[in-house]
């Protein structure tokens, strides 16, 4: 059996830690309502985030919210937000999500500054951001010491699966949902129960104002019309059952530790062709840019495959530039692709034959196999870089990728460097989800 409470020991924050990040909330409080109050500035600061709801990890992050009059018009709580960050955070830099932030360190902690309209939980919410105080509010009046506890182990148990935050690369469970959880089932070992006996749908609270086809739907209790775990996958959603059910098989400490990236002495040499993708990071938000780097992703594995290859797999990773390694069977693809025509009944059948009776691209045919029409055509283009970069020229690869097309380089990786590259990439998407 694991010994959750050592776990648990180690998952808190240590007291300087904590000690930390209260005077850093602290003194970033006073900055914001002295400003304010210097230039007359309606609006109030308010930490919110795990550290405010007392169910942070070692090692979290600090969340200052500067939340606004409904007075103000958008684009003046967005402007006086953001001259509000950079007043209290020195050599902070503007992201931007839904509403633009401002982010930076201080005594060695990351704070976000990020500017919300005030709400109540009867009001119609302006943007989603607007929720977050409302949600630090119910958790910190609904769940005691000893669930916040089991809050941090559900967190350690999902992050240690690969299934823990809500943004875009993870699509996995936010901290919110994790507090949800035990709201509803009360402790670590009854969600995880839970969880291992879930099937291809699961809800918890009144779900008749929600209309989704999420495979979890958990309803937020303040608004009543939101699904708070929209933002789970269907791969993180029976990942999550996967790893229930194993844990409970075989409980240990392993469930609750961040994975090791496997050896390359894992892998064996798979006769396959590895090509790693590359295309400049623009700057902007994460979430933003891996949005339109999974749509990236996706048309590589289209166009790969349309145009002959077999795709054994692709893995993505945005670090200083996106990067994409793509797996296939050939390098080259043959001299000719089949063409497939119209059945020789169709009205089209005679169209058909004359266009390719005449066609110089022609190598065999037409001639018919069950009933319809085929032609061999030579194909013009057969290295896979220049078949990649020709497919990928006529897609719409998201608006700020389309601009980066010019920037993208296709790299075959040498004999030699398979397994350590393979290692790498697809080894940052391996979860162990049964411990032998």
């Amino acid at each position: 059996m694991p010994d959750l409470k050592g776990i648990l020991e180690r998952a808190r924050p240590s007291r300087e830690e904590s000690d930390n990040l209260s005077r850093t909330s602290e003194y970033i409080l006073n900055s914001i309502r002295s400003y304010c109050t210097s230039n007359s500035i309606n609006a109030e600061p308010l930490v919110v985030g795990s550290f405010s709801k007392g169910t942070n990890l070692s090692g979290s992050d600090l969340d200052i919210f500067v939340v606004f009059s409904k007075d103000y018009s958008r684009q003046e709580m967005e402007r006086l937000g953001l001259k509000i960050g950079h007043q209290c955070l020195p050599d902070s830099r503007e992201k931007y999500a839904e509403h633009p932030y401002v982010s930076g360190t201080l005594n060695g902690i990351k704070v976000d500054v990020v500017p919300c309209f005030q709400h109540s939980s009867d009001e119609s919410i302006i943007s989603s951001v607007d929720r977050t105080p409302l949600h630090t509010e119910f958790i910190r009046k609904n769940l005691s010491e000893e669930q916040k506890d089991e809050v941090r182990l559900l967190k350690l148990f999902l992050k240690s699966a690969g299934i823990y935050g809500s943004e875009i690369r993870v699509q996995g469970f936010s901290g919110y949902v994790c507090e949800l959880l035990i709201y509803h089932l009360g402790t670590f070992a009854r969600t995880v129960e839970w969880l291992s006996g879930l099937k291809e749908k699961a809800t918890l609270g009144d779900t008749s104002h929600i209309f989704s086809s999420s495979s979890l739907i958990i309803v937020d209790p303040t608004d009543i019309k939101r699904n708070a775990a929209a933002a789970v996958s269907e791969d993180s959603y029976y990942s999550s059952i996967a790893v229930a059910r194993c844990y409970l098989d075989s409980p240990g400490d392993e469930y609750f530790k961040l994975p090791e990236y496997p050896e390359r002495s894992l892998y064996r040499d798979r006769g396959t062709y590895l090509f790693l993708i590359t295309v400049r990071k623009p700057d902007l938000v994460d979430d933003i840019i891996y949005s339109q780097a999974l749509r990236l992703e996706k048309m590589i594995r289209q166009v790969s495959s349309d145009s002959g290859f077999r795709v054994f797999g692709t893995h993505m990773i945005v670090n200083g530039n996106i990067e994409i390694l793509i797996e296939i069977d050939v390098e080259y693809l043959p001299v000719f692709r089949t063409h497939m025509g119209p059945p020789v009944t169709s009205d089209n059948a005679l169209e058909f034959l004359k266009k390719w009776n005449e066609d110089e691209r022609r190598i065999r045919g037409p001639y018919i196999s069950a009933g319809r029409l085929y032609v061999e055509v030579e194909n013009e283009i057969r290295d896979f870089p220049h078949v990649l970069i020709s497919g990928l020229s006529r897609k719409n690869i998201g608006k700020h990728l389309n601009t980066m097309k010019d920037s993208i380089k296709i790299e075959r990786i040498k004999e030699g460097d398979e397994l350590r590259i393979l290692a790498y990439y697809y080894g940052r998407g391996i979860r162990r989800l049964h411990p032998s």
